[in-house]
């Protein structure tokens, strides 16, 4: 599952927490993720040049890395 941008998460967000539960690093933040399934909203609270915002994240589905091929 990945979180989208659609929801106006940008390169250089730093995501503080998922559904008001601290993240304090990748790996804590994919376990964070994996609780939840392909198409579940989570909150998303992230810190943008100092400034804390939050988003509603639709899950998707991670897309299949095509360069192995």
């Amino acid at each position: 599952m990945v979180l989208v941008a659609k929801a106006g998460l940008q390169r250089g967000d730093i995501i503080l927490k998922l559904d008001d539960k601290e993240t304090n690093s990748v790996p804590d933040l994919r376990a964070k993720v994996a609780e939840h399934k392909v198409g579940d909203t989570v909150k998303v609270t992230y810190d943008r040049n100092g400034s804390q915002q939050s988003a509603d994240v639709v899950l998707e589905e991670m897309p299949q890395d095509k360069s192995n091929k």
